[in-house]
């Protein structure tokens, strides 16, 4: 079967840096023009982290007999990774109530620049812990 995790991984934190580098240009002329732009970016920041975490099932699928210690690292990237999705749908969420709300929209902007960190700081790790998997235990690799 193809392998779809190894190519889908590194979509969410491509997005969300992106997003970041939108959101740090907003304070410029030109960053303002972009900001039907940054819609976009969040849905798709939305959508690759849902595709790369559920194409992550088929790669632990494809791997057949895994090692206990192996399992336990798997098993963390696998919890990050579920939190980097609970994120993304917070961050959405925060950002589309941001643009609609009528009281308290700087309460929600705070919101989602905190959570646009936080998914910042956890598309790292997990792909950190992803990169272990590979390169130091050989997990999806080919022999």
């Amino acid at each position: 079967m193809i392998a779809l995790h190894p190519p889908l991984s590194g979509a969410p934190l491509s997005f969300v840096v992106l997003l970041v580098m939108i959101e740090a240009l907003s304070i410029t002329r030109v960053g303002r023009s972009l900001s039907s732009f940054r819609s976009v970016v969040v849905v798709a920041v939305v959508a690759a982290t849902f595709a790369s975490f559920f194409s992550g099932y088929q790669a632990v699928s494809d791997l057949g007999e895994i090692p206990e210690a192996t399992s336990s690292l798997i098993s963390e990237h696998h919890s990050i990774g579920r939190l980097i999705l609970f994120n993304s749908v917070f961050l959405a969420t925060t950002f589309w109530i941001s643009k609609v709300a009528t009281h308290g929209r700087p309460l929600f902007y705070g919101m989602y620049y905190v959570a646009l960190a936080v998914q910042l700081a956890l598309a790292v790790w997990v792909g950190f812990l992803g990169g272990r998997l590979v390169f130091t235990h050989g997990i999806g690799v080919l022999r």
